[in-house]
């Protein structure tokens, strides 16, 4: 399962810092499933009683998932070079297409305040992190459930709830194409694998615009290229 909080300024103002969450989840027998619908017609609201409801659809699980997703070799065979998306954006998250490269994130060489880690040790155990700065700082962290427990909204930006190994979990699946929707808490048993997603703008207090180029066009971005200049403190 995952998930992935924005925390970007966008046009001076902070943005909306709500998770979305994976709109499919996987379980396991015994595991709920809940699904919002609205009954309405043009007479108001409809009878639930008197709506037959036809027997689910059943699939196999596809063998992509976030673990196992390649953007490279999606680009590669695709036909289409003004494409930019290729993931299945109801199982993987799209920064997996966004973002150019995922490189490792060592503690020692990086910001200490990208991230409070530490809001992390109740529940989990960090398997592993990626980041990525192409526009922004992105973080990709890899958990595993490692006790029961709960954890607030604050850290990501949707409260998670690790149960045991016996207890049932309840899960939400959403519409199709929606992000958010009843932002339900997500339910995790202990051992179960966990990837946030973490977004966060760079810190650039300390330097000034001196130039911008043309914007360019590539394959599979647009972008123009930014000279900053670090600015003299004033004594």
């Amino acid at each position: 399962v995952w998930a992935c909080k924005n925390d970007c300024i966008f046009n001076g103002g902070p943005g909306d810092n709500r998770a979305i969450t994976q709109g499919i989840v996987p379980i396991a027998g015994g595991d709920n499933l809940e699904f919002a619908l609205t009954f309405f017609s043009m007479k108001g609201l409809v009878d639930v009683d008197s709506i037959k409801w036809l027997p689910p659809l059943l699939e196999e699980t596809p063998a992509e998932n976030i673990m196992t997703y390649k953007p490279k070799a999606k680009r590669e065979i695709e036909v289409d070079k003004a494409r930019k998306v290729f993931a299945d954006l109801s199982r993987i998250c799209e920064l997996e297409d966004s973002e150019m490269e995922w490189r490792d994130f060592l503690c020692e060489r990086q910001p200490k305040s990208v991230f409070p880690f530490a809001d992390l040790d109740e529940c989990f155990k960090i398997k592993g992190v990626k980041y990525s700065n192409v526009d922004n700082y992105v973080l990709k962290i890899f958990l595993q459930a490692s006790k029961e427990g709960y954890t607030d909204f604050e850290t990501f930006g949707i409260g998670v709830r690790v149960v045991s190994r016996k207890d049932e979990c309840t899960n939400e699946v959403k519409k199709l194409g929606l992000w958010i929707e009843r932002h339900v808490d997500i339910e995790l048993r202990v051992g179960d694998l966990f990837v946030f997603y973490y977004a966060k703008s760079m810190e650039v207090e300390d330097l000034s615009l001196i130039h911008i180029s043309e914007p360019t066009r590539p394959l599979y971005i647009s972008y123009a290229v930014f000279c900053l200049k670090k600015k003299k403190k004033k004594k």
